[in-house]
């Protein structure tokens, strides 16, 4: 856990960025098949940043979703925090 600050002002919720790792994140799984274990220590956040067109494939299963299918739709069941997808489109996989 590295916490810091985002630019040259206050500390993100008073509490700061906090960048996690796991190995989670570079493995070749869906979202909803994330380890309980990262699941609850994600579940206090107040944002999750989840960046890149892989991770967002990974977040809504890099399935044909109708593209009017509102992402919160598809995460908001399983993914246990507040979220923000950043993304360059790559792939034909698109929702929202």
């Amino acid at each position: 856990r590295v916490r810091g600050r985002v630019g040259r002002g206050a500390p993100v919720g008073g509490g700061g960025l906090v960048v996690r790792s796991h190995m989670f994140w570079t493995a070749p799984r869906v979202f909803w098949e994330m380890p309980q274990s990262l699941a609850g220590d994600l579940a206090g956040s107040g944002l999750v940043i989840v960046k890149g067109d892989a991770n967002y494939r990974r977040l809504v299963g890099d399935r044909a979703w109708p593209v009017s299918t509102p992402l919160s739709d598809i995460v908001q069941p399983w993914f246990p925090a507040p979220l923000l997808a950043l993304r360059t489109l790559k792939a034909e996989i698109a929702v929202g």
